[in-house]
């Protein structure tokens, strides 16, 4: 057991720390932690680095198992608990900035996600650290550390190197690293989870961030799953268009997703945000109505296999973007489009609709 104001601190070795951070909700790591604990250990970290990932709530059997088999031997948790919510920026802050500060990690890694980039800028403040966001690759090298990312909306990749002993990262959703069964922790070997003591020096904060967090039950696969997203933007007009277009993504198998003004304009759900302030997808097929396609959206949407944008104006943006295009009104298509799935369903001859590409 360790405390962050300067106990015993028996988990700090010779050699270099990378601390990952792990978001749970249930007892169960969440998809994007689980993502960042294999960006870990899959850019081969563990030849440089000691892994360790950190939990600030208690993790289930299974969750430790989903763990294990990404590699992870060793998981500190906190010995109280310091929020019972699952966006704490306040406790996250202070775990990560004293555990860093007490092992001297080279790096601290977490989830590019509300939280994680909201907890990353603070550690990097509180403890005058570099910050690098969203990265999809990294590298450890001799005094360096090497990460890619998007950038001018996922049009090109930039490499970043940070010449400092330490180093806080975030790293992007869907970033392709998946689970290698070959640094799987094997079940003879001892996985240990550790408890740590924290104590606030000025007492717990007192101010009340988040008066309620409300888990949304998907009606289907999530926007990081899902390979159909059906996305929409401006262009479809208001509330009723969304909920439309929730109806062909149902139809479609797919998940629904939005540009940043659709959120804004409170015409569906914030979760729905696709771009850099939202989602990042990496669905085969991306279908696109009402979007214009500026930069910050189609950062979320570049990694998508098949771009289909279907928009009234010829010159947007997105057209350059996309695989295939269709200009009309977007929500005349919409609506179309549902109309011949419903026929479809009621057993009624093919429809041929005529488009111009």
């Amino acid at each position: 057991m360790h405390d962050l104001q300067g106990g015993s601190a028996t988990h700090r070795r010779s050699g270099t720390t990378a601390l990952v951070a792990i978001e749970s909700r249930g007892g169960v790591p969440t998809p994007q932690s689980l993502e960042l604990l294999a960006a870990a250990v899959g850019s081969d970290l563990t030849s440089q680095a000691r892994v360790v990932a950190v939990s600030l709530h208690a993790l289930s059997e299974p969750g430790q198992e989903m763990l294990r088999a990404r590699g992870c031997a060793y998981v500190l948790v906190p010995d109280v608990e310091i929020s019972d919510q699952a966006h704490a920026p306040d406790g996250w802050t202070h775990l990560m900035s004293g555990l860093s500060r007490q092992c001297e990690s080279a790096l601290v890694m977490l989830p590019h996600s509300l939280l994680g980039s909201e907890v990353a800028a603070r550690v990097a403040f509180r403890l005058g650290y570099p910050v690098v966001t969203n990265c999809e690759s990294i590298a450890l090298g001799a005094g360096e550390v090497a990460v890619s990312r998007a950038c001018f909306g996922g049009r090109l990749k930039e490499e970043v190197r940070v010449h400092a002993p330490h180093t806080v990262l975030t790293m992007a959703a869907n970033a392709s690293f998946p689970a290698r069964p070959d640094v799987a922790v094997s079940s003879e070997e001892v996985m240990i989870v550790e408890q740590v003591t924290v104590s606030w020096p000025d007492g717990p904060p007192s101010i009340e961030r988040v008066r309620r967090h409300v888990e949304e039950a998907p009606a289907g696969p999530s926007l990081e799953t899902a390979s159909v997203v059906v996305s929409g933007g401006r262009g479809l007009g208001g509330a009723q268009g969304f909920s439309e277009l929730s109806a062909l993504a149902a139809r479609l198998g797919g998940a629904a997703g939005a540009s940043r003004v659709a959120c804004d304009l409170g015409w569906c759900p914030k979760s729905w945000q696709i771009g850099l302030s939202g989602r990042s997808i990496r669905a085969d097929w991306y279908i696109a109505f009402g979007i214009s396609g500026a930069s910050h959206h189609m950062a979320g949407c570049s990694r998508a296999g098949s771009l289909v944008a279907i928009n009234n104006d010829r010159s947007a943006e997105i057209f350059r973007h996309a695989t295939y295009g269709v200009v009309a009104d977007a929500r005349a298509v919409l609506q179309e489009l549902i109309r011949l799935f419903k026929s479809e369903a009621q057993g009624a001859k093919a429809i041929t609709v005529s488009h111009t590409v």
